[in-house]
């Protein structure tokens, strides 16, 4: 294990932001929609000192540039940074959107293993309305309500209102912490094209995830993606895969339950 830590933030030649750190087998965090690379700051900290890891910003998100932000083109672009990287099949690790992309990323071929949370695709049509519906309306709320968020996060009542959607127990969730994920949240320029490209993405044939050791994780408190019928779509399209519960969880799992997520993203590594 090694007792330093080495931190370098750069922007690739195509415009991803990424900070990169630690040494070892490369593992790959890639953020939600409303999101960036910070969402795995805790994560990152931790695995950094066995593993080299690298967390991106998705185009439009965090301080890389504009792009196109569906699963296939991020994909795209993620693919093209890890061959500029020279990584040699990564881990690859995902939340909700970028839980998809990671997939997307395994079914090509490009990771070593791959484990999702929450990750979009695996919903019917109800799902993919209340999701678009659900995130737009917390979208327009952090942006309305941004001046009004440091008080709204001092009570219960208003962390649930504004973290609700996204933790199981929102009431549990500090304050700063609230605040800091509204505020990256509201700043997210790709968010709108995003949201509107759910409509077009259910996940269909796995290809090479049938020969990689793939987890899929969920709260069992999560609003945006219930994992009752979703959990149960990926179960069946990848039967396979590890799958796995997070008691009293919700959609932000890796936030919410750091320890749990770090020990499953090192589980994948001692089975590939």
């Amino acid at each position: 294990m090694n007792t330093s830590v080495r931190i370098a933030h750069r922007m690739s030649a195509a415009g991803i932001a990424y900070t990169r750190m630690g040494r070892g087998e490369p593992l790959l965090l890639i953020h939600g929609i409303g999101s960036s690379r910070h969402t795995w700051r805790t994560v990152m900290i931790d695995v950094a000192r066995e593993r080299e890891v690298i967390a991106v910003d998705l185009p439009g998100f965090g301080l890389s540039r504009p792009g196109s932000s569906t699963v296939s083109s991020c994909a795209d672009a993620l693919a093209g940074l890890i061959k500029e990287l020279e990584l040699t099949a990564p881990h690859v690790v995902g939340h909700s959107f970028g839980g998809a992309i990671a997939l997307e990323l395994g079914r090509r071929g490009v990771a070593r293993t791959v484990v999702a949370f929450a990750p979009i695709g695996f919903w019917g049509a109800p799902g993919v309305v209340w999701a678009q519906m659900a995130l737009r309306a917390t979208y327009t709320m952090s942006r309305s309500l941004r001046w009004a968020l440091p008080l709204l996060a001092k009570t219960r009542i208003g962390r649930t209102a504004a973290a609700g959607l996204f933790y199981g127990r929102p009431d549990a969730i500090p304050p700063s912490q609230i605040i800091e994920d509204a505020e990256i949240f509201s700043g997210a320029t790709a968010f709108s094209d995003v949201c509107e490209g759910f409509g077009d993405y259910v996940f269909t044939v796995p290809d090479k995830l049938c020969d990689i050791p793939v987890t899929i994780v969920w709260g069992t408190r999560d609003r945006l993606l219930p994992a009752g019928s979703q959990a149960r779509r990926a179960r069946s399209a990848l039967p396979n895969a590890q799958h796995v519960c997070l008691d009293g969880v919700g959609h932000a799992a890796v936030s919410e339950d750091a320890t749990s997520s770090r020990l499953l993203v090192s589980d994948r590594w001692d089975r590939a």
